[in-house]
């Protein structure tokens, strides 16, 4: 299991985490689900606990390991970033983008956003909405930085696409 990062040590908009089941989801999901489903796990292995649920201070968002990266797009939480490059502050992340065509990008690795606009085949996610938010975990640079640093995001990419 990953490790659970606060959301004011990210950076990034608390909403998935904050909303008002937040607390009440995992007993939920341990009673509905039966022992036999694949989505069944034991309640103890559920977060947050029940003793837990209400403690805001430890809400936060799991960091799962890096095997498997260029696996893995949309990244973040909410999938408001399309590409690994995006992420690393590589290349600045998009405020806009259409999803549905699932076109893998192997150079920034991860989606391209689709061509055309049309609602009908396409979903349009703007991450100025509220939940939708792509800013914070600006790790190791922020984009405005990164301008200085484009040899080793580069590494670091090149790198991330060999887990």
């Amino acid at each position: 299991m990953g490790t659970v990062i606060r959301y004011e040590d990210i950076g990034t908009d608390p909403e998935r985490v904050t909303f008002r089941h937040y607390g009440e989801l995992p007993e939920r999901l341990f009673l509905l689900l039966p022992k036999n489903h694949p989505f069944h796990f034991e309640r103890s292995q559920m977060l947050p606990s029940q003793a837990d649920k209400d403690d805001l201070k430890i809400r936060g968002y799991v960091a799962q390991p890096l095997d498997g990266m260029f696996l893995r797009a949309p990244y973040l939480h909410n999938a408001s970033v399309l590409t690994l490059a995006e992420l690393i502050n590589l290349k600045k992340r998009r405020d806009n983008f259409t999803r549905g065509d699932d076109i893998y990008d192997p150079k920034d690795v991860g989606f391209a956003s689709g061509d055309d606009k049309s609602y009908e085949h396409y979903f349009f996610f703007d991450t100025g909405l509220l939940g939708n938010s792509n800013k914070g975990h600006d790790y190791p640079w922020t984009f405005e930085d990164a301008r200085g640093h484009v040899d080793d995001l580069t590494a670091l990419l090149d790198y991330l696409k060999t887990l």
